[in-house]
């Protein structure tokens, strides 16, 4: 996988993020609905991301983040990630956001996570971990559907880990 990958499933179309994300990004990751549930807890500007984009994200080999475009309205509707790889004991940790709402609760965060894991089990990937906020009720409910189980509780956070050889379904 790389930064600049394009692929879809069934809704969704990804694209590698890229700077003509960043207005997209930025109100997302400054809507307090949902930046209250983020370890870093406030708003951020174009600035702070640009220069996060620019330092951080493309030096970092271990982080692979994609725009979600429905594909019938063609909106971009939120993002879903992995992070930390880590090739030793063959492990990610996956993140998502719908971050327009009417898109969600139908099943996206779902698809979009299946196929991240998808991709990263034909990698060679089977440990999956996903790090939540203890009152984020509808993603803890999301990973809970997929089959994630509590590895441990850190301060605010509660951190799900599921190790598969395969992704078949997401119940609804």
């Amino acid at each position: 996988m790389n930064k600049y990958d394009t692929f879809e499933s069934e809704r969704l179309l990804y694209k590698g993020i890229s700077e003509q994300d960043t207005d997209f990004l930025v109100r997302w990751r400054s809507n307090p609905d949902f930046y209250q549930y983020f370890r870093s807890s406030t708003p951020i500007t174009k600035e702070n991301h640009l220069e996060w984009y620019k330092k951080t994200y493309l030096n970092d080999f271990s982080r692979f983040d994609f725009i979600l475009i429905d594909k019938q309205s063609e909106n971009k509707i939120g993002y879903v990630g992995v992070s930390k790889v880590n090739d030793e004991d063959n492990s990610f940790e996956i993140s998502y956001l719908i971050g327009e709402i009417e898109f969600q609760r139908r099943g996206l965060a779902c698809e979009s996570i299946i196929k991240m894991i998808d991709i990263m089990l034909k990698e060679g990937y089977s440990t999956i971990y996903a790090e939540i906020h203890k009152e984020n009720i509808a993603s803890i409910k999301t990973i809970q559907k997929m089959g994630f189980k509590i590895f441990s509780n850190q301060d605010d956070f509660i951190k799900y880990v599921i190790k598969i050889d395969r992704v078949s379904y997401c119940k609804r």
